[in-house]
Parts: C-alpha cells; sequence; structure tokens
C-alpha cells in the first residue's frame, strides 16, 4: 500500500457508480485522480433511502473492501459520505479504515448517529453543514468536532447567486476551519471559494454520458483534470508568501 498523500480536492463519486464496481474504476482510470493532491470518495446512504426505485444504487459490500484496496495500491486518499446510517455494525465489521468521512447534511442535523459515528471511527470528519442552523452548528456540531475535523460549506442549489460563499468566513469565526461542496452547476464557483477561505473542495464525478443522481453538478470524468489544476492554482494563490517579502519574478513593463 502506498503511502497516503495530503489532498485539497476530494472527488466524490456519491452515487454515480449506479450500482457498479465498473463504473467506479472507469472514472477512477479515466480521471487519472492517482496523479493529483485529490481523495475519493463514495456515498452510502441511510437504509430507508434504497426504497424499490433506487435499490439499484446500493453496492454489495465486498466492492467497498475491493475499492478500499483498489485507492490504497495507487495512494488515493479514500473516504466515505455517509447519511445517517441506523446500523453501523456492518461497516466496522469491514475494517475499512477510511482516511476520512464525510457526514452529508441529513448525517449532521442527527446527533444520535454523529455519536454513534464518532464512536465507531476516529479518522477525520467533515461536517456538511448546509441544512443546518448557525445556533445548531454552534451549539452541537462544533463541541463534538475534533481538532481535525472540518465543516463543509455547501448550498443544495444549482443557481451560482445562491452559493453564499460569504458563509465560509462566518463558520470560520466559529473556529474550525470550512471547506466547500460543490453544487453549482458552474464549477468556476469552485474558485471563488477557494478565494472565500474554502481549505478543501468536495466535487462530485462522473461519466455524463450516462443519467446519473448528480449529474448536473458532476464534473465529467474527461474534465477532472483540467478542474484540478483550476482549484489547485487557486489554492497556491492564496498561500502566503512565506518571506513576507514582494519581489518581482516577471519584467515590470508598466
Amino acid at each position: 500500500m502506498k503511502k497516503v498523500k495530503n489532498w485539497d480536492v476530494c472527488f466524490e463519486i456519491g452515487l454515480n457508480h449506479l450500482g457498479s464496481y465498473t463504473n467506479i474504476l472507469s472514472i477512477i482510470q479515466g480521471s487519472m485522480i492517482q496523479n493529483f493532491s485529490c481523495s475519493l470518495s463514495v456515498q452510502i446512504r441511510e437504509e430507508s433511502f434504497y426504497d424499490d426505485s433506487k435499490r439499484y444504487l446500493a453496492l454489495n459490500s465486498d466492492v467497498y473492501v475491493k475499492l478500499r484496496e483498489f485507492c490504497g495500491s495507487l495512494g488515493i486518499p479514500f473516504g466515505l459520505a455517509l447519511g445517517p446510517l441506523g446500523n453501523l455494525d456492518w461497516l466496522t465489521d469491514l475494517k475499512l479504515r477510511p482516511d476520512f468521512i464525510k457526514l452529508i447534511g441529513i448525517g449532521t442535523n442527527d446527533l444520535d448517529f454523529v455519536k454513534r459515528l464518532n464512536e465507531a471511527f476516529t479518522c477525520p470528519k467533515y461536517y456538511s453543514v448546509g441544512l443546518s442552523e448557525y445556533g445548531y452548528i454552534r451549539a452541537e456540531i462544533i463541541p463534538r468536532m475534533r481538532d481535525e475535523d472540518m465543516l463543509v460549506h455547501t448550498s443544495l442549489s444549482h443557481e451560482s447567486s445562491d452559493q453564499n460563499l460569504s458563509e465560509i468566513r462566518f463558520l470560520e469565526s466559529l473556529g474550525k476551519m470550512t471547506c466547500f461542496g460543490q453544487h453549482a452547476s458552474s464549477p468556476e464557483v469552485c474558485c471563488a471559494a477557494i478565494g472565500a477561505g474554502a481549505k478543501k473542495i468536495f466535487a462530485y464525478i462522473g461519466d455524463k454520458d450516462l443519467e446519473l443522481p448528480d449529474k448536473e453538478h458532476a464534473v465529467a470524468i474527461c474534465d477532472a483534470i483540467s478542474f484540478y489544476n483550476q482549484c489547485s492554482n487557486c489554492f497556491a494563490a492564496m498561500k502566503k508568501i512565506e518571506s513576507g517579502f514582494k519581489s518581482a519574478k516577471i519584467d515590470f513593463i508598466g
């Protein structure tokens, strides 16, 4: 298993695998994310989500094991995005040892689930707060977070005008670093989020020739490299110059 690298962009397969491990491999191999400072996550929703119409979106337990091993062989940080599961035992029994876990909004708002998840897993957690009120975040979520945990600001809208990126600074004022979860149709919004202070970007990815649950706001496989490069350049631009001195690196032309 390769050493897991640091990452600043998470490509979220979510449910865009359509229940197929082959689709997952196609996403990984087509995007070549192992060559960049990226992580990968798949989503597991609460049990009631998988009714008859959505049962095809469920993966068999052995797929998570194979995917964990495959990501480990490539040095890709592996994460789970979880809804408020009623039963965590089967997940802990798999001994996946995820590098991180993201709680989707309804998971963050379920305190019993938050408690059980923290007892079961010690890896860093990212709390999506797109459905949470400020008072709830301050009083209930922040006290339950460990030092390495972060908040994830997201807006459940495809419109750029609904993203409310100024909230990133407000969330950081609560004492926790904050990331951005991309749901806008325009991926350029992620660059603005980084400028607003987001420490990591979570963006869905998938084969957009298929009918995907997150098709509207997903990064196409063929666009993954350019999307990552744009985000990486923005993160680089936000870094403080260590020397503290300004200097010219181009010929001054006015």
